[in-house]
């Protein structure tokens, strides 16, 4: 029987890892905007982009640190088909 903890863990790991995923997909939104615009002078999109990768980076690194990132990551490797969200 599971206990109310491992219920609890399950459901916050989920969330973390959810609201990760919408974070990252944000992010790359973000990315594509900035990378299409012309209006942003080449050394300030240098600059951007580069915190939106690093940012993009530290994102799914805490999304794959969940249990719920790490079961999906290894479907993709048995499956080879990435099933995770967004990349």
């Amino acid at each position: 029987m599971t206990n109310f903890n491992d219920i609890a863990r399950t459901i916050i790991d989920q969330n973390h890892n959810a609201t990760w995923s919408g974070s990252i997909y944000a992010l790359k939104d973000l990315l594509m905007f900035v990378n299409n615009n012309q209006d942003i002078a080449v050394k300030s999109k240098v600059i951007i982009k580069r915190q939106i990768e690093d940012e993009i980076k530290r994102y799914t690194d805490l999304k794959n640190n969940t249990e719920i990132g790490k079961k999906l990551n290894e479907i993709s490797k048995q499956t080879g088909f990435d099933i995770t969200w967004p990349n």
